[in-house]
């Protein structure tokens, strides 16, 4: 399934926003507290991948109509979401409804605070079909029948049975309504006529196996589904629904990492969202590096004296499997400094992971500084990078599969290059995963698709509104400011071009450019001046 648009209404903020269409990459632009955080927020309680995401009426309810939810069924929606199926989900869905494929290709999807969801086919065909469709068949074969030329085997009583048996048909498609009775009966007529030893050369033949197999299609779109067969279908809706991923906290990984503390927080509940946000991070960086945190706290630590007391084989085994584990680190570090680069274009990057006592450390150098400096050295967009790389990179293959990832304000502290770069990474994880996000920056606006770019804005009530159209509400002074990182990044595209082959020269004050150039000492000629402006560009 594939999200196609989305409609928020009665949450926080926002009483109803338009209908938006949803791309592989898709931005949110707005002022600050114009609304960005709570659309994702509508999104993200769909179908939550954690239990943050559960709905929290207290929370998430508009103020206005917190005490008639409360006193309520709680059965209001807060967000409807547009569906495309793929084909098989399309197919499975039409056994269960008995209706053609063509009308189930799109599902509506909403869901209300009480948790229930509903489940609509806005485009779902009538399961009656007309009869006409069945009398320009069957006319067309019996004109056939008529002239076509017999084979050698066959007779002209042979044309007479199939005359009589189509004419019949042909009767039965009178009523402007086809039932299922009606279509039974007009196949037992033509089974009738089955002749196992017909040759496949003749043309009534073809005939015959033309007309079964289109009545023989249409028969199941006549057929009326159980209420127990339309729910089934509803429930497999939900289950195949997308999970939706949340984050707003990256958990910037930490150079000297501690690992006694790891081991204990991945197995608490009780922590705050910037050490769960961590916690999250260092899971994905052990399970990129293949092992676990108590097999690295093992490969650091040096020998005991219980060791003195081992045998040869025990100390060669021993020694055995921390080389294997030393190589797997050393391998995990050079795939990462090879993928890296794929994506981080501020460098050429090497990454070394080692495992020393207690402490599990993350060292990098590069082409400029080739000496290793631990990660908390260097610069926090860097280590930002870092680590939603690895977030998403590797659990998008995993823990995210299946999943719409929903970023708010990634990137504040990367450098303007490296946003462009995180652009750029979202469009190769878009493969695998529909990306949402929130953004101030016009370096995350991608100016040759600002179709993917939606503004979000607040209306003169004080409600939060979206809109695809980016001209829409022009004339109220909040709406162009949240659209200013699309003017912006148009600038930037624009100057982009400007500065192509120019040296950029900014002054304070008014100065004078010579134009003419040099003359020879004597000449009486005198070179001519112009006056600049400050940033007037000199190529």
């Amino acid at each position: 399934m594939e999200l196609k648009a989305f409609q928020v209404e009665n949450f926080r903020s926002i009483d109803q926003s338009e209908w938006i269409n949803i791309d592989d990459v898709t931005a949110l632009i707005g002022t600050n507290e114009s609304g960005k955080t709570n659309l994702l927020c509508a999104l993200w309680k769909l179908n939550p991948v954690s239990d943050d995401g559960k709905i929290n009426l207290l929370s998430d309810a508009p103020r206005k109509l917190y005490s008639q939810l409360r006193a309520s069924d709680k059965s209001t929606i807060f967000i409807r979401c547009k569906f495309e199926l793929n084909e098989n989900e399309a197919h499975h869905i039409s056994k269960l409804r008995k209706t053609p494929n063509e009308g189930l290709k799109f599902t509506t999807v909403c869901r209300k605070y009480n948790g229930g969801y509903t489940v609509d086919f806005p485009y779902e065909q009538a399961s009656n079909l007309s009869s006409s469709i069945f009398q320009n068949l069957i006319t067309s074969k019996i004109k056939i029948i008529n002239n076509l030329q017999l084979l050698k085997s066959e007779n002209e009583e042979k044309r007479d049975k199939y005359l009589t048996t189509f004419e019949a048909i042909d009767s039965e498609f009178q009523s402007p309504i086809v039932d299922k009775a009606r279509l039974e009966k007009c196949i037992s007529l033509l089974e009738d006529l089955f002749d196992e030893k017909a040759p496949k050369t003749s043309e009534l033949t073809k005939v015959y196996n033309d007309t079964y197999e289109f009545i023989s299609s249409h028969l199941s779109n006549v057929e009326k589904p159980t209420s127990e067969e339309l729910q089934k279908s509803r429930d497999y809706i939900i289950e195949q629904l997308p999970n939706f991923v949340y984050y707003s906290n990256y958990g910037n990984l930490d150079s000297e990492i501690y690992l006694p503390h790891v081991i204990e927080n991945l197995e608490r509940t009780d922590l705050g969202a910037k050490e769960s946000a961590k916690v999250k991070t260092l899971k994905v960086l052990f399970d990129y590096v293949k092992l676990e945190p108590k097999d690295i706290l093992d490969l650091g630590r040096t020998e005991s004296e219980a060791d003195i007391d081992l045998s040869s084989d025990e100390i060669e085994l021993k020694a055995a499997e921390k080389k294997e584990r030393s190589v797997l680190l050393q391998s995990a570090s050079t795939e990462l400094t090879s993928k890296f680069r794929d994506w981080w274009k501020q460098g050429e990057y090497r990454f070394r992971f080692e495992a020393d006592g207690n402490h599990f450390r993350i060292w990098v150098s590069d082409d400029k500084r080739p000496e290793d400096i631990e990660l908390e050295g260097r610069s926090t967009g860097l280590q930002w990078f870092l680590s939603f790389y690895l977030t998403f990179l590797v659990e998008s293959k995993d823990a995210h599969k299946n999943s719409i990832l929903l970023l708010d304000e990634p990137g504040l502290s990367l450098h303007p290059l490296a946003q462009k770069d995180l652009s750029l990474f979202f469009g190769n994880l878009s493969k695998t995963n529909q990306i949402l996000y929130t953004t101030h920056s016009p370096f995350l606006v991608d100016s040759n698709h600002l179709n993917q770019v939606k503004a979000v804005y607040i209306q003169d009530d004080g409600t939060t509104n979206i809109s695809s159209n980016l001209r829409a509400n022009e004339g109220n002074p909040s709406q162009t400011k949240s659209i200013y990182p699309v003017h912006a990044a148009l600038g930037l595209s624009v100057s982009e071009m400007l500065f192509n082959n120019c040296t950029p020269v900014l002054v304070e004050g008014l100065i004078y450019a010579e134009l003419s150039g040099d003359f020879p000492l004597g000449d009486s000629r005198q070179p001519t001046y112009k006056s600049l402006r400050p940033f007037d560009l000199v190529s």
